[in-house]
């Protein structure tokens, strides 16, 4: 029997930042579960609208929608720790579809433990 690894791509969508209202493709599989609009909008009301030259870490990125919202919003850099390839694949897609030539990311292929560990390390 065929092993389903993900379905048709569904969408999500940047709340805020110069990117607002921008439609992203997301893969459906079981694991991946983006963050809704609410959420992310309460926690950029947290942090602030505007996150001018922030470094974020989007630690179990699966779509990366925290990272990209957080650049959206004028963080000078993200990093995208992910180890599914086909998600890490689509993310990769997504953040060249946004980014600029003065966009910083970094797409971390490895899991969240592993980097972790690894950074304590350093």
């Amino acid at each position: 029997m065929a092993r389903k690894s993900a379905k048709p791509r569904g969408r999500i969508r940047i709340t805020g930042g110069v990117w607002r209202s921008r439609q992203l493709s997301v893969l459906t599989m079981p694991d991946l579960r983006p963050s809704a609009d609410r959420t992310r909008e309460t926690l950029f009301n947290w942090l602030g609208q505007q996150l001018p030259g922030w470094r974020v870490l989007d630690l179990f990125a699966g779509t990366g929608v925290l990272g990209m919202e957080a650049l959206s919003r004028g963080a000078k850099c993200a990093d995208f720790v992910e180890k599914h390839p086909r998600i890490r694949a689509q993310l990769t897609e997504n953040l060249a579809s946004l980014t600029t030539d003065e966009s910083c990311f970094n797409v971390i292929a490895q899991s969240a433990q592993r980097w972790q560990r690894c950074a304590l390390c350093a």
